[in-house]
């Protein structure tokens, strides 16, 4: 199985409480692979959020241009989104899942998880819940 469809089924099967459809990126390039929408946990209030999942071994994070494009145009237009980057065991530092805003996409691909020393994004070191993840989110500006 790829890393991706395997990051895909972990961040399923560990986020049950989440509506998730998975978008065919080829359908329309630069579109997020997920789209998703949970109730707060400590609001109730429906959260909605597109994401990107990458996966690395490594600091660099490849986001293409047309990605960079789709999460800065909805972000402009008042859209949430976020990269989830799962970190494997081999690259520097733990492993876990890294959550940058889609606003940041640009920097993400130019400067990759050094940006996490840098104190942007949020990291959730192994092993994580998808409470965990779904907490920060909920903690997030709406726009």
């Amino acid at each position: 199985m790829r890393p991706e469809k395997k990051f895909w089924q972990e961040i399923k099967n560990k986020t049950s409480n989440v509506n998730w459809t998975r978008i065919e990126s080829w359908a329309s390039p630069g579109v997020p692979d997920l789209f998703g929408v949970f109730k707060g946990l400590s609001t109730k209030k429906g959260i909605q959020f597109w994401a990107e999942l990458k996966c690395n071994k490594l600091q660099k994070v490849i986001i293409s241009p047309k990605q960079i494009a789709w999460h800065y145009a909805h972000t402009k237009h008042g859209g949430v989104s976020y990269i989830f980057v799962k970190i494997s065991n081999r690259a520097k530092g733990p492993g876990g899942i890294a959550v940058f805003p889609g606003h940041m996409s640009r920097e993400l691909h130019v400067h990759g998880l050094e940006l996490l020393n840098q104190g942007s994004g949020y990291m959730i070191p192994d092993p994580w819940t998808g409470e965990q993840l779904l907490k920060y989110l909920e903690s997030q500006p709406s726009v």
